[in-house]
């Protein structure tokens, strides 16, 4: 059942587990450092406050409701398990995820990855072994609150089978895989990044892939973090002040039709409950293609592959020097070809639970044309999704292909070159879409329902033509990618966001009559709008959008935007024509070139069956992980910065965290993108969508228009401030752990005996830390103001005034947590300023009484001074403003008393 002979003999020799020094090894460390008793004291701290809390939140929602309602468990004992395991699972997961996360990088760090490796006994018997002792430190975790559980259970709170399936839960979150996916034998190991999987291009001189860049996760981790602190306390707190009455309507609502009402309860808490909604919903029978069966028969097996899978990859990595002699691994193809069974199990197993809601009771109808007669309703949906998902699929392996071909050597240690056949590549791209029918029969099979009926109001009639136009569309549309990405290589990628806005363009000003009416009224555009009707006929080269229109048939939404459509043959022939032409062209070309490089080829690879990562070299990973991949955009940005501010530090930060980041097209890309987004946004079928969730926003900061264009303008500005609002809010904690990451380094010392004065050492950290969300912040508030020039004639001159409002009180925001954050690194440069205790303290906080109190406070307060609209604003911005100056205080006095301690401790040393 195993993809070796020798992982079976390793994980049924009892010498692996009775014989297993990792055990030993890391209950001596944690011995040492006293961390069982350490971890024990926090979680028993921890939940004694958990504790506290729950017992006053159940004693007010007992006094309030004459009960305990069932959002929380509806007894003591239930809800006394929600509380207690919503928190206790965190702690198992961290014990796990402590030794095996960053377990073999601390080896490379160390140097002793080598001599481990050297052990007599295969890579993966290493990574089954060093699992055992994670595994069993987070289970310590776990029993050690079972007496607790147990007690839930004699007060009549969950079962025992409940209880069981809980620790279930908690024994597969502590199993965990060491994290390992580099070239072990490597000598440049120990700076070498892990490719990014997504990032993979083979259209560059040097198509290996580089190090992620620290601004991009910066942005990633403080957006994480702000999620978890902010959004999650608030719907709590929201969810806790609810209603019963509105709670009760929802758990008695049409989800009590697929899960039982002693699930659904919970899903309102689901930021605690979760544990427990996923132990009970291991062992309740769910409607999976019209049978009952419990998802603890699917979760086991495909938890274990999932596993299983892993660790052979990350013993694979632990057997190679470099990313492409992974092939010559005996369990590479066999791996990947269990990995993409595991995605087809779990899709099947996720897509057999949601088959009554979605397709039996419609939920999908809205997608295609209903079903005739009494079928499934939403079984047409469920065609057009599956198969538009593989259009897009399809899509990205012509674009994929076309660039292997059009740069087909691949520079490193060892030259490769990327070859495939024609039957190789024809099946490369047709492989989703039969991927997609195989699965919708297979889905079809196991509902024991009809996969092609008729249709009402369909092209066709059937399901079954709507299938084949969608697959033939398709197919003619990677045909046309591939021989876009054949001949122009790269530079491909601007026509295809150049071609949906002209078409765009084109649609709008035909169909919109404010819009004509609008541009009519300047007298010299009329030359240029007698080319704009055209543009719509361009839909013809945009497969998906072909796509689109079989898929809604006559009467769907495509119709009603993009009337007037050409017949569906008409995507198919234009297709395989245009691409196959370019296709020719581009193998023309090639003929004509000289290929000296090609003798130092070593490796021949098939990339249609070969994993992206092989294509990786490790020493251009050295080259980008030592900084010599900085875009010219950032090196010459850095370069007027100095002339205005030589700040040595701020150069460092800066040029650390943006090496490889913002690339021209990437930046084009997204401006391109960006004005797509906003000319869409004026369509008449979508002009609701941004009024009304921009409308809001754009009334507080530019009052009522006139008329609907007007308003559909000051929508779309609203729209992009609340993007604004969010991205500054994303960033506001990068700044989170400043000096910490200096002392883990040992490099404060050195930035601390530098000559630069502490005022230029606070403000160049922190302006490296704020500068690559400075700088999105920075391209937003320019793009808007853009736009508000723009859309000035429609909404007014005050449109300028609310722009002032909102970049202003956004930075402000911006400024003030990090200003907050950036202090307290200061203050406590050995704090590392773990984001998960901020998490549970503000749950704490927003999910209890405290929040009511400061909601009247601060009531009490505003009416008070009388403080409203401007007035309210001003106050607002002069607090914030005020903060973040006192924190600049704070932080220059604490960086000056840590210069002053250093240089005594220097000069003590010296004087003895």
């Amino acid at each position: 059942m195993l993809l070796s002979p020798d992982h079976t003999a390793t994980l049924t020799d009892p010498q692996t587990w009775k014989d297993n020094p990792f055990i030993m090894r890391d209950e001596r460390r944690d011995i040492k450092k006293r961390q069982p008793f350490l971890s024990f004291c926090w979680m028993a701290g921890v939940l004694i406050l958990v504790a506290a809390w729950g017992s006053s939140l159940l004693w007010s929602v007992d006094t309030a409701f004459r009960g305990v309602p069932l959002f929380i468990g509806g007894d003591l004992g239930t809800s006394l398990c929600v509380i207690l395991s919503g928190v206790h699972i965190w702690f198992i997961i961290g014990a796990a995820r402590k030794h095996t996360t960053r377990q073999f990088t601390e080896e490379s760090n160390q140097n002793t990855l080598s001599s481990l490796l050297m052990l007599p006994i295969s890579p993966f018997q290493i990574l089954v072994q060093t699992m055992v002792y994670p595994w069993a430190a987070a289970m310590r975790m776990a029993v050690a609150l079972l007496p607790v559980y147990v007690f839930c259970v004699g007060i009549d709170g969950p079962t025992w089978l409940e209880l069981a399936m809980l620790y279930l839960v908690f024994a597969m979150a502590a199993l965990a895989v060491p994290h390992w996916n580099r070239p072990a034998l490597s000598e440049n190991i120990a700076i070498l990044a892990p490719p990014k999987q997504n990032r993979f291009a083979m259209n560059t001189s040097q198509n290996a892939v580089g190090q992620e860049g620290s601004a991009t996760k910066s942005v990633g981790a403080s957006g994480a973090l702000a999620f978890r602190l902010f959004l999650i306390p608030i719907v709590l707190s929201w969810m806790m002040a609810w209603r019963f009455g509105g709670i009760t309507s929802v758990a008695n609502g049409w989800l009590t039709q697929y899960l039982p009402n002693s699930i659904v309860s919970l899903l309102v808490a689901i930021p605690v409950s979760w544990p427990l909604v996923v132990a009970r919903t291991l062992i309740t029978p769910l409607d999976w293609f019209g049978i009952r069966i419990i998802p603890l028969l699917f979760v086991l097996p495909l938890f274990f592959i999932s596993r299983y899978s892993q660790l052979v990859r990350a013993s694979e990595y632990l057997s190679v020097g470099a990313y492409r002699d992974l092939p010559l691994q005996s369990t590479y193809r066999p791996r990947l070809l269990l990995a993409a069974g595991l995605r087809i199990a779990m899709a099947l197993v996720i897509g057999g639970y949601f088959w009554k809601l979605g397709v039996v009771n419609g939920a999908l109808a809205y997608f295609a044309p209903q079903i005739a007669g009494i079928g499934d309703p939403g079984l047409g949906g469920f065609a057009v999704l599956l198969f538009l998902f593989a259009g897009v699929w399809g899509f990205a392996r012509g674009i994929t292909m076309g660039q292997w071909q059009n740069r087909p050597l691949i520079r490193g240690e060892r030259f490769i070159l990327c070859r495939n056949s024609l039957p190789d590549g024809a099946r490369y791209l047709c492989e989703p879409f039969g991927f997609a029918l195989a699965f919708y029969l297979a889905c079809c099979l196991f509902a024991r329902t009809a996969p092609f009926p008729q249709m009402i109001n369909g092209v066709a009639g059937s399901v079954g033509a709507m299938v084949l136009q969608l697959m033939l569309i398709g197919i003619s549309g990677s045909v046309l990618s591939f021989g876009v990405a054949r001949l122009f290589g790269a530079v491909g990628t601007i026509p295809r966001f150049v071609l949906p806005g002209l078409i765009a363009i084109g649609v709008f000003y035909s169909e919109s009559v404010d819009i004509r009416n609008w541009l009519a009224s300047f007298p010299q555009a009329g030359r240029v709008l007698a080319f704009i009707p055209p543009f719509r006929k361009l839909e013809v080269f945009s497969p998906f959008l072909g796509m689109l229109h079989v898929a809604t048939a006559r009467a769907g939404w495509v119709q009603r935007m993009l009337p007037g459509a050409p017949p569906w043959y008409s995507w198919v022939l234009t297709g395989l024509v245009v691409g196959g032409a370019m296709w020719l062209i581009a193998h023309l070309l090639d003929q004509r070139k000289t290929q000296p490089e090609q003798d130092a080829v070593t490796l021949v690879y098939n990339p249609t069956i070969l994993s992206r990562e092989v294509f990786s070299d490790p020493g251009q990973l050295k080259k980008s992980a030592i900084g010599k991949t900085d875009t010219r955009f950032v090196t010459g940005l850095i370069a007027r910065l100095q002339t205005v501010w030589d700040n040595a530090v701020v150069a460092r930060e800066l040029r650390s965290r943006l090496r490889g980041q913002w690339e021209p097209p990437v930046l084009w890309t997204v401006l391109g993108l960006a004005v797509l987004i906003t000319a869409v946004c004026f369509h008449p079928q979508i002009a609701p969508i941004p009024t009304v969730l921009g409308g809001w926003t754009a009334f507080v900061l530019m009052g009522a228009m006139r008329d609907s264009l007007s308003n559909t303008a000051a929508g779309v500005l609203g729209c992009w401030y609340l993007l604004l609002f969010f991205i500054a809010l994303c960033n506001s904690f990068v700044t989170t752990g400043a000096f910490f990451a200096e002392t883990q380094r040992s490099t404060l010392g050195f930035m601390l005996a530098t000559p630069m004065s502490t005022r230029s050492i606070v403000l160049g950290k922190a302006a490296g830390l704020l500068g690559p969300s400075l700088g999105i912040l920075a391209a937003l508030s320019v793009w808007t103001l853009v736009l508000t020039l723009l859309f000035m004639p429609l909404v007014g001159p005050h449109a300028l005034l609310g722009w002032f409002y909102a970049v202003f009180s956004a930075l402000t925001l911006y400024l003030m947590i990090n200003g907050i954050t950036f202090t307290i690194s200061a203050m406590f440069p050995k704090l590392s300023m773990s984001g998960s205790a901020w998490v549970w303290v503000l749950l704490f906080w927003f999910g209890s009484g405290p929040l009511g109190a400061v909601w009247v406070m601060v009531s009490i307060a505003l009416g008070g001074f009388g403080l409203q609209g401007t007035s309210l604003w001003a106050a607002f911005i002069g607090v914030g403003w005020l903060l973040i100056l006192l924190a600049y205080t704070l932080s220059v006095s604490s960086l000056h008393s840590m210069r002053r301690r250093d240089l005594s401790f220097a000069s003590s040393k010296r004087g003895n």
